[in-house]
């Protein structure tokens, strides 16, 4: 019960998303181990419940699916899209500094 708690109160906060999706998938092994498994569908909900407002577009996409995605091309495409983000903003404040020093 307590692990299942755990897994229901999971939160990324400002963990990397790898780190949370390995920490949320490590429950759900320990789980299994108990012979209480989580379904890889239940997996997946519960990565896209917690990340759906950093991650809104990606999360979309995924949802939009036609089949269903399984947890290691999930963690893939959230890990790629985070990346993308620190790029992004890297770009965005490189940008800055220099306009602001001309």
């Amino acid at each position: 019960m307590h692990l299942k708690e755990h897994l229901t109160l999971l939160s990324r906060g400002t963990k990397p998303v790898y780190e949370y999706l390995q920490l949320l998938k490590s429950t759900t092994d320990e789980l299994a181990l108990i012979d209480v498994p989580i379904t890889e569908d239940d997996l997946t909900i519960y990565a896209l419940n917690d990340l759906r407002i950093d991650f809104k577009e990606i999360s979309a996409a995924i949802c939009a699916r036609e089949t269903a995605i399984n947890f290691e091309e999930l963690h893939d495409k959230f890990v790629d899209y985070e990346e993308t983000l620190k790029r992004e903003s890297t770009s965005s404040d490189t940008t800055q500094i220099t306009e602001n020093y001309t």
